[in-house]
């Protein structure tokens, strides 16, 4: 039995139920303007490629995995890890990549911090690096990869963007 005043905090599978929500989190002005599409989602667009994901991940053909988070049962952020070829020195390598998403009534209490780490340590690829590309501009991500991942994992900037790569153990 919980605390009381301590949350129950639950990470889940996506659903189709959570297309509106998804929605209207990325269409968030915060969101937009930290992220690298930052043109507002119509319901006509979002639907069809939304339903597309999560079907293709329940049938485990998407090279998707995609997470929401849930604190006292309402939807708290999201978080793909999607697989990616990258180019970080001579050669490229199979990776994945982590795009993460907070609800505006979520941000700035932690609950990114444990969304990232959860799910990078219990649900990733295991055989496959973490990458991460985040505007420089983004402070809010900046800090959270920063705080994720070691400073020997931050590899700089490539083309404007802030680069982490942490290696499969």
């Amino acid at each position: 039995m919980l605390a009381p005043g301590v949350p129950t905090v639950r990470v889940r599978q996506i659903e189709i139920a959570d297309s509106d929500w998804v929605r209207g989190v990325r269409n968030d002005r915060v969101t937009l303007a930290g992220s690298w599409d930052a043109h507002e989602v119509t319901g006509w667009e979002h639907l069809p490629w939304f339903r597309g994901v999560v079907y293709g991940v329940r049938k485990g053909r998407d090279p998707l995995r995609w997470f929401v988070m849930e604190v006292d049962g309402e939807r708290a952020g999201h978080i793909r890890l999607e697989k990616a070829l990258i180019e970080p020195k001579e050669h490229l390598i199979e990776a994945q990549a982590v795009s993460i998403a907070m609800d505006p009534g979520y941000r700035g209490k932690g609950y990114g911090a444990k969304l990232l780490s959860y799910t990078v340590r219990e649900r990733a690829w295991e055989a496959l690096p973490c990458v991460a590309f985040v505007k420089r501009e983004n402070e809010a991500s900046m800090k959270l990869f920063r705080k994720a991942f070691t400073e020997k994992e931050y590899r700089g900037l490539i083309q404007g963007a802030a680069f982490f790569i942490r290696e499969s153990d």
